[in-house]
């Protein structure tokens, strides 16, 4: 059983009055109900039947770099990362509230110096980190990107 809501009448005539019901589901799939009207001398209970299909939101599961630029970035030299957040299907996804990245190295001697973070922004799903830097000359070096 649904909400309640009164809209008082007296009589057996009710003037047109906006009744505005709001689909929320809690599980996904094909969802009915009933709004029923009853009360103030009525001898008959109008109804009306809704329906709708639910779905299961999709939220955020993991951070993917999607970008570096340019891709073979130089010692001592700037570059951008962009990093964008993800549900386990690979879609891009937006955050609910501001999050925080830092990145770091997974594989590599050297150090990330320079932007190492940024903040993907609530109701947004990637941010560009510019100003990164490596400081090692070296081939598979890999990155990663944390909140």
């Amino acid at each position: 059983m649904g909400a309640t809501t009164t809209i008082p009448f007296t009589t057996a005539t009710l003037s047109a009055t906006p009744v505005y019901v709001r689909f929320t589901p809690q599980s996904a799939g094909a969802l009915t109900a009933t709004l029923s009207v009853s009360g103030g001398g009525l001898t008959i209970t109008p109804s009306a039947a809704l329906s709708g299909t639910g779905i299961n939101p999709t939220f955020p599961t993991k951070l993917v770099i999607t970008s570096i630029t340019p891709s073979s970035p130089l010692v001592n030299t700037n570059f951008d990362v962009t990093i964008q957040a993800q549900d386990n299907g690979n879609s891009p996804q937006n955050v609910l509230a501001n999050t925080d990245i830092q990145l770091n190295v997974v594989t590599g001697t050297g150090s990330l110096v320079g932007a190492t973070s940024g903040t993907i922004t609530a109701g947004t799903n990637s941010v560009t980190i510019t100003g990164v830097n490596y400081s090692v000359a070296e081939n598979g070096v890999v990155i990663s990107a944390i909140a």
